[in-house]
């Protein structure tokens, strides 16, 4: 269902496009000399688990 008129309705993400958003939050992080205390393999760790 739509938020409101003109808005486009939701999708659900799958666990490998949920891992792909991981990496890419990550990547920038780094990028931007923020400190990730998670390593970067955490998505490919997650998906992993989650069977993708």
């Amino acid at each position: 269902m739509p938020f409101a008129e003109g808005y486009a309705t939701p999708l659900a993400l799958s666990v490998a496009e949920i891992a792909d958003a991981v990496r890419g939050f990550a990547a920038a992080a780094r990028r931007a000399r923020v400190s990730v205390p998670a390593p970067p393999a955490l998505a490919d760790s997650i998906a992993s688990e989650m069977g993708a």
